[in-house]
């Protein structure tokens, strides 16, 4: 008989028959008015009191869900026509008040039931611990509270390893699948190769998903991996995109597919990356258009690069964009002449350069900033070609780098003269001294270009629709309507 009742409530429930439920419950409330009176008074927002029953409690943690309505079961439950509330009373009959005496032959009327959610306030309690207590015997149900504990842990930026490792993706619905799997990696419960298989076999992975694959890749130097992961790569707008745009630069310029990479640094300037590719090729428009990418890498940084990798052609190009700037970009150009002629054993282009640097006239260093500029270059100049002169046994140029940082140490400025006379004295000490190591200021060191670092991400992980599990007439648990029964109405699960 209880079984009977059981089933009724449940058929009634799914046939979204508020009215004949709560007529049900008025009737035969022992039997019936446990999970599924919970059920009703849920829907009309009523107070529940507590229970230890597994499947009472979830409707409880449900209620506290009200707050979250966006995507979860409150979505439906406060939409008016979502249930069916009308009641049907026996007609004909003679109805007395409700005075605690029934009377043979007496019927039971029964009202509508009304929904109090625009009236009640939100329930307040603690839902992770509800969760993190409840013991299921229904493995979807348990998938489901797992995955609702670890999102919230994750939420509240405590530890959520345990409660992710009870995840078992497979009994959820299927668009919840994918994000167990990655809730379960960010937590660490899986290792990262995950990525991988989740990328593959999610069509619409978020951005994050995949720069999370793709940085695992490039961090094993699978740069093959890295290309294609990034093929789609967006044009950059998140810190995501801008990650996989980097990301799939480096894996190219790493493949030799130089020009590939230039095409996407396009996209997403990464400065460093930029120069190594730069200073090996040519210098055209597509370097221009790099070079004003980035306020912060001026020509100069280009044309040391390119001078380091042996590209001098390039760098005498790029020395030659800064001539025709204002006197502090002219400054640098010309030390970088200078450095280039050096380096190219041309001891006249060298002299040529100095002599502009310190010309007779004041021109085009009128201004004290000008000097300033330009006596910063010529003492790091100076710097520089003096360590290098360490290194090498080279008379001729020994005695004209003697003579020029002479010459350079009479026309600075008064503030500068020590540090010029210092290198001076330096190169002074290098006469009968090859290969004596000396530094002298800072010496400019071609550096290995660093995968870009991975931006912090939050990922907003969907919660299950429904908590519940709910009996159907065959005794089977479901947690909500269907997808395509909300949407259409009608019908058991």
């Amino acid at each position: 008989m209880i079984a009977l009742l059981l089933a009724t409530a449940a058929q009634l429930f799914w046939s979204r028959d508020l009215g004949g439920l709560q007529r049900l419950i008025a009737e035969q409330s022992a039997e019936v008015d446990g999970l599924f009176g919970d059920l009703l008074r849920l829907v009309d927002c009523e107070a529940l009191s507590p229970s230890d029953d597994p499947l009472r409690r979830l409707v409880r943690i449900e209620a506290l869900r009200r707050a979250r309505p966006a995507n979860n079961l409150w979505r439906d439950i406060l939409h008016p026509g979502f249930f069916r509330r009308q009641v049907t009373n026996p007609t004909g009959s003679l109805v007395w008040r409700n005075d605690g005496e029934p009377w043979p032959g007496e019927t039971l009327v029964v009202a509508p039931p009304l929904s109090q959610c625009a009236k009640e306030p939100l329930p307040k309690g603690d839902e992770v611990a509800l969760l993190a207590g409840l013991r299921l015997d229904d493995a979807a149900a348990r998938a489901r509270v797992a995955y609702q504990l670890a999102l919230l842990l994750v939420r509240k930026r405590a530890p959520a390893l345990d409660a992710a490792r009870s995840i078992d993706p497979a009994p959820l619905r299927a668009e919840l699948q994918p994000w167990a799997r990655l809730l379960r990696l960010e937590a660490g419960a899986d290792p990262r190769e995950g990525y991988f298989a989740l990328v593959d076999q999610w069509s619409g992975a978020p951005d994050e998903v995949v720069m999370r694959a793709a940085a695992l890749a490039a961090e094993r130097h699978q740069f093959d991996q890295v290309a294609r992961l990034t093929e789609r790569a967006a044009a950059p707008k998140t810190p995501a995109q801008r990650h996989l745009i980097s990301l799939r630069a480096a894996a190219l310029a790493a493949l030799g597919r130089n020009e590939e990479a230039l095409a996407v640094l396009e996209k997403a300037p990464e400065r460093e990356l930029s120069l190594r590719l730069l200073s090996r090729r040519p210098f055209d428009k597509r370097s221009r258009a790099l070079l004003a990418a980035f306020p912060g890498m001026p020509a100069s940084d280009l044309a040391e690069r390119a001078l380091a990798a042996g590209n001098v052609r390039t760098a005498r190009a790029a020395a030659e964009e800064l001539l025709e700037g204002p006197a502090h970009k002219l400054a640098r150009g010309l030390a970088l002449q200078a450095e280039i002629a050096f380096a190219q054993g041309e001891p006249a282009a060298f002299d040529d350069a100095i002599a502009r640097l310190f010309p007779a006239e004041r021109k085009p260093f009128s201004h004290a900033a000008e000097r300033e500029d330009r006596d910063r270059s010529a003492i790091e100049l100076l710097e520089l070609l003096a360590a290098r002169q360490a290194a090498r046994p080279d008379r001729a140029w020994q005695r004209l780098l003697e003579a020029r940082a002479a010459h350079v140490a009479a026309e600075v400025h008064v503030r500068h003269k020590p540090e010029a006379e210092r290198v001076l004295v330096a190169l002074r000490e290098l006469r009968g001294k090859p290969g004596t190591a000396l530094a002298l200021g800072a010496i400019a060191v071609e550096p290995q270009a660093p995968l870009p670092p991975e931006p912090q991400v939050a990922f907003d992980f969907p919660e299950p629709y429904s908590l519940l599990a709910i009996p159907a007439p065959d005794g089977s648990l479901h947690d909500w309507f269907p997808n395509e029964e909300r949407l259409a109405g009608g019908g058991l699960p």
